[in-house]
């Protein structure tokens, strides 16, 4: 009879009455601490901001690199056209090497003829030739070097000789033996000097 009392109590306590007793309570406690609620929202929140943080962050990552690689290229572009400039500048250096003892030896002859006493029609013939050869290889970009009084330079002369002079013409140029030209500014032959020591 104990038996029976004690197993019916217990059958009422899982019945229905307990489960509405259980029930309540799950509302009641959702009820007495919204702040649980809260707190789920504000974490869903915060992490669509962080998401949100991390977009515009990668955003700028991307625009930075996109930046730095079109200069990059700005920067290629430029010097592959300023080597391209500079080869076509160039090019006919060769060229203008395979000139230069031509026009050497045109100006000996010019010389020559001077001191033999030639006649001058013919003196004025040659100059005319040499002049107009000389302003077409200028307009190509070939110049000559004008060296007479300046200071010796390894990088642009080759001294042949030195001969005394006063203490104003030391390491000065004296005097050309061949002349220097250069293309766009480069050199394309040193010029044959005589300097002072």
């Amino acid at each position: 009879m104990r038996w029976k009392n004690l197993s019916l109590s217990r059958m009422k306590s899982s019945t229905g009455k307990g489960k509405k007793k259980g029930g309540a309570s799950a509302a009641e406690s959702t009820e007495e601490h919204p702040s649980a609620m809260s707190d789920s929202t504000s974490g869903q929140q915060e992490s669509t901001a962080e998401v949100e943080v991390n977009w515009e962050q990668k955003l700028k990552d991307s625009e930075y690199k996109y930046l730095q690689l079109y200069a990059e290229f700005d920067n290629f572009r430029k010097r592959t056209a300023k080597e391209r400039q500079e080869l076509i500048q160039t090019a006919a250096a060769p060229v203008f090497r395979a000139i230069l003892p031509s026009l050497d030896n045109l100006e000996r002859a010019l010389k020559n003829m001077r001191d033999s006493g030639a006649r001058e029609e013919d003196i004025k013939g040659i100059e005319l030739i040499q002049q107009q050869l000389l302003r077409d290889l200028a307009e190509r970009g070939l110049e000559a070097m004008d060296v007479v009084g300046q200071d010796f330079n390894p990088d642009e002369h080759e001294a042949i000789t030195q001969v005394p002079g006063g203490p104003e013409m030391k390491n000065k140029i004296i005097d050309v033996l061949e002349k220097g030209y250069t293309i766009h500014g480069k050199i394309v032959r040193f010029a044959r000097v005589v300097v002072g020591s």
